[in-house]
């Protein structure tokens, strides 16, 4: 029950259709089979090229590498004073249970000598499921606050700061959207894609860096594609949380069983065989209750299409399956305590 989200189906359908939209603000290039770090500056340096409004790298260079010249070539990258703003990115490791933090971040080599902008690339795994459904704004590591890769490129983009009190997590909106993608040689035949773009540099088909998602397996630089889309439209889903689902769940409960219990009326005393009989097998109730359970999914799918909106039906639908065990359990009480009643007036 606690890793369910109708959110999954609902994305699901939305992505079931032949046609995608194509996004035109993020170009992903990929670099998947590239290793040498001198070819990696030279395919930055491409991208640079055709003016992208920012690029996001999905790579930490960890040390000093064999390859001297790549990693100069790297470095003289990062302290470039140019018009086109990279954000690096950082792995948070050791999360610390006991003070909700990171005890450490793995940075890139030159970040200590070069002031660059560096964002955590983390993926958030749901602890049931290991479903990706959110990703983190920021998080408390080494004693302050560290802001995701994400959150920076979408504060760069739209040409504002990160709210200091935004929350912990954005909720990602996995809407039917095609992402186009670059391998490093299509670079100059596509500089439309790169140009005012936001161009996210990692790999998309390393099989280490793939997590599950409601749409299927996606690499991780996809997931801060979808993310990074969440925040610049601002369609992130509003969930209905405690008090108010609670209560909304109660209300749909009752008014099933309000309901139902009049539509077992109606069939009971129908003089029609078939009609009766639908109320006595409880086959008229099963239908109702697909029906109305069809509908109250319904309904959710328009709120979370039409206004983002999420209400978790999971509760709601789990009472109204139970509720038959529920008559039935209060129909033993009632007995045994007509029985008990019965037992003392015979002994009287």
């Amino acid at each position: 029950m606690m890793n369910f989200r109708m959110t999954d189906i609902f994305y699901e359908i939305s992505n079931s259709g032949d046609v995608r939209d194509t996004s035109d603000i993020i170009t992903i290039v990929d670099m998947t089979d590239v290793y040498e770090r001198s070819r990696l500056a030279d395919i930055l340096d491409t991208i640079k090229m055709y003016e992208p409004a920012i690029v996001g790298v999905d790579i930490v260079f960890d040390g000093l590498k064999g390859d001297t010249i790549g990693s100069e070539r790297i470095a003289e990258i990062a302290f470039a004073d140019d018009n086109v703003p990279i954000i690096w990115a950082k792995k948070l490791m050791d999360y610390n249970d006991s003070t909700n933090q990171f005890d450490r971040a793995a940075s890139s080599f030159f970040a200590e000598y070069a002031d660059v902008k560096e964002g955590y690339t983390n993926v958030m795994r749901d602890i049931n499921g290991g479903t990706v459904r959110s990703f983190g704004i920021w998080r408390m590591a080494e004693g302050q606050k560290e802001y995701s890769l994400p959150a920076y490129v979408a504060a760069q983009y739209r040409g504002d700061a990160i709210l200091a009190e935004a929350g912990a997590n954005q909720s990602i909106n996995y809407s039917d959207t095609y992402f186009p993608v670059l391998t490093p040689e299509e670079i100059k035949l596509h500089p439309e894609l790169i140009r005012g773009h936001i161009v996210l540099f990692g790999a998309m088909h390393d099989e280490q860096d793939r997590h599950y998602t409601p749409i299927g397996r996606l690499a991780g630089v996809e997931i801060l594609a979808y993310t990074v889309q969440t925040i610049v439209k601002h369609n992130g889903t509003k969930e209905v949380r405690a008090f108010n689902l609670w209560l909304i769940t109660i209300l749909l409960i009752w008014f099933f069983q309000m309901m139902s219990s009049l539509l077992q009326k109606r069939l009971l005393d129908s003089q029609r065989y078939v009609v009766k009989y639908l109320g006595t097998s409880g086959i008229g109730e099963s239908l109702f209750r697909f029906f109305f359970i069809f509908f109250l999914a319904y309904v959710c799918y328009v709120l979370f299409v039409d206004a983002a909106i999420y209400f978790n039906t999971a509760w709601a639908m789990a009472g109204i399956a139970l509720l038959g065990n529920a008559r039935k359990w209060y129909a033993f009480i009632i007995n045994i305590k007509g029985l008990n009643i019965k037992h003392k007036k015979i002994k009287k």
